[in-house]
């Protein structure tokens, strides 16, 4: 989604260089619009709490590498949040 001069992607949180795409697991099956709801907002830190009420089991983040060349980018492994 363009913002000013920038792009942002839904999920993805940190700089060029130092980014990463963070995604949940759900306990239970959820809507569309709910999934949407989560993605838009899993960049925000949730407490056990929060992510309870949300239906979320885990989170999990990968860190994104991106190359000086052309910006062409891979993922590192996942970990639990």
């Amino acid at each position: 989604m363009p913002r000013g001069e920038r792009v942002y992607t839904t999920a993805c949180v940190g700089g060029w260089k130092a980014g990463r795409l963070r995604w949940p697991l759900w306990t239970n099956p959820l809507p569309t619009p709910v999934i949407r709801s989560l993605m838009a907002k899993i960049s925000e830190e949730f407490s056990s709490d929060e992510r309870k009420a949300r239906g979320i089991g885990a989170v999990f983040s990968s860190g994104i590498r991106r190359s000086d060349q052309g910006g062409y980018s891979s993922f590192q492994p996942a970990r639990p949040v």
